[in-house]
């Protein structure tokens, strides 16, 4: 999206208060959506149960 914004903003932004207004909300809803997905560390955890249960079993492994 900014590659290809990035000759209309060089032309226009100058001239358009509105277009500097609209690619700044823009940047900012982008941050934001960015930074909730960076956030969401539940894939994570998912694997740090299974490394747990994996060294769970190598450390202490039943009694045959």
């Amino acid at each position: 999206m900014w590659a290809a914004s990035a000759v209309p903003a060089w032309l226009w932004w100058r001239d358009s208060v509105l277009f500097v207004i609209a690619a700044s909300i823009f940047a900012n809803v982008y941050a934001a959506v960015s930074a909730l997905e960076a956030a969401d560390d539940s894939a994570v955890r998912e694997d740090l149960v299974e490394v747990k249960a994996m060294l769970r079993e190598l450390l202490d492994p039943e009694p045959e």
